[in-house]
């Protein structure tokens, strides 16, 4: 699975990548704006936390 985040209305970008079931720890408190989604490995994403 990848974690993909958007800054600013930026394009999606990849951030993190974690197994099956694995953990996308990391503190991203500090930035403002900051949006997340994941996607499979296939290419399938879902949708933006908001």
């Amino acid at each position: 699975m990848i974690l993909q985040a958007k800054w600013k209305n930026k394009n999606w970008g990849p951030i993190r990548t974690a197994a099956n079931g694995g953990s996308f720890a990391g503190d991203y408190s500090g930035l403002n704006g900051l949006n997340f989604r994941v996607c499979l490995t296939g290419g399938h994403c879902g949708k933006g936390a908001w």
